[in-house]
């Protein structure tokens, strides 16, 4: 069902739960190792504020132009 709601509309539920799934996995991993989660988690927001930086930095504003906005694909 979320692979055709993602085919539908882009909305992304299966990279998003592909993604999360595979962070369990490895922090599963991780915690074997015997990291502590606080440390994984704490490793997460890291990687979450450099992912919000580079999206930042591409992203494209095409409200002002109505063609290339109603162009945008899903990638």
């Amino acid at each position: 069902m979320s692979r055709v709601q993602d085919e539908e509309v882009c909305d992304g539920t299966t990279s998003v739960t592909v993604l999360a799934s595979e962070l369990l996995r490895e922090a599963e991993k991780l915690v074997e190792q015997k990291l502590h989660p606080q440390i994984i988690v704490s490793g997460w927001r890291q990687a979450t504020h450099l992912a919000l930086q580079a999206l930042t930095a591409a992203v494209q504003d095409n409200s002002a132009n109505h063609e290339k906005f109603r162009d945008i694909r899903c990638i």
